[in-house]
């Protein structure tokens, strides 16, 4: 595929320096609910410090603003890559993470293309991309659904619990970064859906399953407390906002209609 937008690669290791033990892709873009990125924005930080940062793309497909850090600096949204690496491990992992998805359908095609080639160079033999599919109610524990490029991947995620998802679409980066890695490098992967209420701006219980998932896959264990605590906050904070919502669409009582006969 054509790649037509302005892009930056900074590698922070050069990538073909970099020797992974069959390495293994989890990708994660912003999207619904924030579950996936959520998801892998707490793995890395909590394999710290055996993540380590490897490359950042830039490009002119993404968002035209600029993130404002804590620190008062400031830098334009790009898409992160990590090395993780354990010595009890089977394989490496690479995390995929970004600050946001491109507008246009160009730009997520094109920028989809750029991530698959890169996880070529650094001969991923297998991506799992994270993402969410919408219920309609809140869940505690929310179920994880599957969908695959081969088949005979399916039993392999069954066996940990996650159902089949059958008749849908995955739109955005989620779903074409492990298309466009199929497609042109015959590269196999999986996309797994979290439920997720699509009235939260942040289902954290959403990207809890799929970390849990991860955990028990990957055999790393993975300290979600931090992601309970917020969860149960955010919660918190739901349930309250439907409290005052029902206050305000109660009418008054018939006893305080006094003029009114």
């Amino acid at each position: 595929m054509e790649r037509i937008f302005r892009t930056y690669l900074k590698e922070h290791i050069p990538l073909d320096q970099i020797k992974l033990k069959d390495p293994i892709a989890i990708h994660a873009m912003p999207g619904m609910g924030m579950v996936g990125k959520n998801a892998v924005d707490h793995i890395i930080k909590k394999l710290k410090p055996q993540t380590e940062k490897i490359l950042d793309i830039y490009s002119t497909a993404l968002p035209s603003n600029i993130i404002i850090e804590n620190d008062g600096t400031f830098n334009a949204p790009k898409i992160e890559f990590y090395m993780y690496h354990n010595d009890d491990l089977e394989m490496d992992l690479i995390l995929i993470t970004g600050d946001a998805q491109p507008k246009s359908i160009m730009g997520t095609n094109n920028l989809s293309a750029v991530i698959s080639d890169n996880l070529h160079k650094l001969n991923v033999r297998f991506i799992i991309s994270l993402a969410a599919t919408p219920v309609n109610t809140p869940k505690d524990t929310p179920k994880i659904f599957m969908t695959v490029t081969n088949p005979d991947d399916i039993e392999k995620f069954k066996i940990f619990g996650v159902k089949n998802f059958i008749r849908g679409a995955v739109t955005g980066m989620n779903g074409l970064v492990v298309a466009f890695l199929k497609m042109e490098y015959g590269i196999d992967g999986c996309i797994l859906l979290s439920e997720t209420y699509p009235h939260f701006i942040e289902d954290l219980n959403s990207s809890i399953s799929l970390v849990n998932f991860l955990s028990e896959y990957i055999k790393v264990d993975i300290d979600i407390e931090e992601l309970k605590d917020k969860a149960g906050q955010a919660r918190d904070f739901y349930e309250s906002l439907i409290k005052k919502k029902k206050k305000k669409t109660k009418g008054p009582k018939a006893e305080d209609l006094g003029y009114i006969r």
